[in-house]
Formats: structure tokens, sequence, C-alpha cells
């Protein structure tokens, strides 16, 4: 089975290819239709793949109280970050959506510190937080001056990021011990309704 382990850099590349074109893809989704439309069809067809990979591994959905507990707040992460996303992709670009998701870890950081007692500001981190802040500057210095309405689309991605890194704490706070599947697959029967109301 060795020859089904990828290096670490080819996991890194990819991860790197998905996250950066992900906003490209959601602007892309959106053309000739809602932003509501848009979502919902996406998560919709997420619902479905995840289904059928439960199915073809015969695995069954947890539905003990604390996995319900889990997929709730997971699916709240999907339908208000999501929506917020594919809202703030109208007045703004791709680029400024994949460098605000780019400050995850560290938001993420101060959640964990904050709900988990992690220890998080050491000074590899603290540094990396400067920079990103500095990118963020330099990035947004002269787009913020255009136009209001990307202020508020600014905003929007802003809170999305910050939400999801919290329900991400949220759910390693609540310890489900679940499968990613699982978890993704709740969420979505979750947010699905959501998205479609």
């Amino acid at each position: 089975m060795a020859f089904l382990i990828m290096p670490i850099y080819l996991v890194f590349l990819s991860v790197v290819a998905i996250w950066s074109t992900t906003p490209l893809a959601i602007q892309w989704s959106t053309l000739g239709s809602s932003f509501n439309f848009g979502v919902a069809s996406r998560m919709f067809i997420g619902l479905g793949i995840c289904l059928l990979l439960l199915l073809i591994k015969q695995q069954k959905l947890n539905t003990s109280s604390i996995a319900i507990s889990n997929y709730i707040y997971a699916g709240v992460g999907v339908f208000v970050t999501m929506s917020l996303v594919y809202y703030s992709s109208q007045s703004i670009p791709s680029g400024i959506i994949s460098v605000v998701f780019g400050l995850t870890p560290i938001i993420t950081g101060v959640f964990a510190l904050v709900l988990l007692k992690e220890p998080f500001f050491k000074l590899h981190k603290i540094v990396g937080l400067l920079l990103g802040i500095g990118g963020l500057i330099i990035i947004f210095g002269h787009t913020l001056t255009i136009a209001s309405e990307l202020i508020l689309g600014l905003l929007a991605v802003t809170f999305a990021m910050t939400f999801q890194s919290f329900i991400s704490v949220k759910l390693k706070q609540i310890n489900a011990n679940i499968s990613a599947l699982e978890t993704t697959t709740g969420a979505l029967i979750i947010s699905v309704p959501l998205f479609i109301l």
C-alpha cells in the first residue's frame, strides 16, 4: 500500500491550489445566477456526494447526542460562512477572499487560546500575525478607497473567516470522536435546508 502515500510536498501544493482557487470557483459559480442559487446548489451536490461515499464505505451516520451537537455547530458554520463568502464574492475580488482566509490559522489560534486554553502567542506566531496584517494593509491599502461596497464585502468575508475559525475550535472542544466524512455529511444535512429556505 506504500504506493498510495502522497509525498508531503504534493499534499501541501494540492491544499494551496485548492484553497487559493476556491474563491475564484465561487465567483464563477455565481455568474448568470444569484449567489443564493450558487451556494445552495454547491451544498446540495456536496451532500449527495457525501451520502454516496457513506453508502460506498457502508458507514452509518453517528446519531449520538454529542454527534448531533457536532453536526448542528458544523452545519450552522457552513451556512453562515458560505452564505457570507458567496455574498461578498459579488463585490470583492477572489484574491482578497483568499488573503482574508489566509488569516484563518491566526484567528483559530486566538479562539483556541480562549476556549481550549492552548498556548498561542509564541514569537514565531506573533511574527506570522504581524506579517499577515502587514500583507493585508499592503493589499487593501488602495483597494478600499475605490468603492464603499468593497468595504461591505470585506466585512462580510472577514466575519465569515472569523466565524469559521470559531466553529472549528468549538468542534474540537465538543470532541465528538467521529470521522470527517460524518461531520461533513451531518453539517450538510443541517445546512442544506437552510440554504434552500
